[in-house]
């Protein structure tokens, strides 16, 4: 079947979460054509994310994917912005988690030789956090290797999180 990749998605599925902790299950609703938003039916900004949990695992749902993270570190927690103590995650149905495409889970990176002087970069270590603007005008990082770079879908903050010697200073390129 050709895929047409000039159309227009008009799909939409919208849970409506219960209390934390309350044990309500969500009520998913699916919607077959355009969506309009208004009232609570927002959707999730671009630069905002929302903590969940499927199934006994927490995700965190971001730029219309769904990444897993562990929520006992701190260290990943911390660096977006969200304290597990305080911050309750919503329980999502189904049919909204097969919705959302998954990516890496996020965790701090373990980079090989961090804190040793770049062969790439000069003046940097093995484990620096690399920033390039894309042609959209946004980010994209990535991470200075011993053997090169590696694209990172995690903002900065999570790599520098990590407890190794590297060089926390963000590079701007």
């Amino acid at each position: 079947m050709p895929v047409n990749l000039g159309a227009i998605s008009a799909w939409a599925v919208c849970d409506t979460a219960g209390r934390p902790r309350s044990g309500d299950k969500p009520v998913v609703t699916s919607i077959a054509g355009m969506l309009t938003g208004g009232g609570r039916a927002t959707p999730l900004r671009d630069d905002a994310g929302l903590l969940v949990t499927f199934q006994g695992s927490t995700y965190v749902i971001w730029g219309g994917k769904r990444s897993q993270i562990d929520p006992a570190n701190r260290a990943v927690t911390l660096s977006l912005g969200l304290d597990p103590a305080v911050t309750m995650p919503v329980e999502i149905s189904r049919a909204l988690f097969d919705g959302l495409p998954a990516t890496e889970p996020l965790r701090v990176p373990q980079v090989a030789e961090a804190g040793s002087p770049s062969k790439w970069v000069q003046g940097s270590q093995v484990g620096a956090v690399l920033q390039a603007q894309t042609a959209g005008g946004g980010s994209q990082f990535y991470v200075l290797l011993p053997d090169g770079v590696q694209r990172s879908i995690v903002s900065w903050p999570i790599c520098c999180a990590a407890p190794t010697p590297m060089d926390r200073r963000r590079r701007d390129w």
